[in-house]
């Protein structure tokens, strides 16, 4: 059979605790974190689900796009899974300490430009929205700040600045395939 019901709504008892397929379409192109939000709630009230398709381009691009996109996803559908009721998983904060721990390596400042080309940077667009990051920065004080420096290329003037924190040992690539 096939039912049609709002997956954020309070009343979830239209959901078949004994369905083996979801085809989830939460209407227009959203952002990687509601149709997250949404496959949680599924995942959690479904636990025989066999098959999820998911109508997102957003979601189909980050997982055609990043190296880590079935990784990431996985991780997301865990750790939102193992929230207790009523408690809110903050996405930004975890987004913004991953931000400063990448921007640490990199000596501590980094163009507003290029933060899509560091190695969080895939999962950072699909978590926060493709034109929501300037919002985001400016919520994430002090651990980041949004600075204007004078020299350098126009287009890279703009700055992230992370506060001092715990900075990572960098490591090669090819160290890192060694370890493996």
């Amino acid at each position: 059979s096939f039912v049609c019901g709002d997956v954020f709504g309070t009343d979830l008892s239209w959901l078949d605790r004994d369905a083996t397929v979801l085809f989830l379409d939460i209407g227009g192109n959203r952002n990687y974190k509601p149709v997250m939000k949404a496959l949680s709630i599924c995942i959690q009230l479904m636990p025989r689900l066999r098959l999820v398709v998911a109508k997102s381009i957003e979601v189909r691009s980050f997982l055609l796009r990043s190296a880590t996109g079935p990784e990431t996803v996985a991780h997301d559908l865990t750790a939102s899974s193992r929230l207790i009721p009523g408690e809110k998983q903050d996405d930004d904060k975890e987004a913004a300490l991953e931000l400063a721990y990448q921007i640490r390596r990199r000596g501590g400042e980094w163009p507003v430009s290029l933060i899509y080309s560091l190695d969080c940077g895939p999962r950072l667009r699909y978590l926060i929205g493709k034109k929501r990051l300037p919002a985001f920065l400016s919520r994430q004080a002090p651990l980041l700040e949004c600075i204007t420096v004078s020299s350098g290329r126009q287009e890279h003037r703009e700055r992230v600045r992370a506060s001092s924190g715990v900075t990572p040992p960098v490591r090669s690539q090819y160290m890192q395939c060694a370890r493996l």
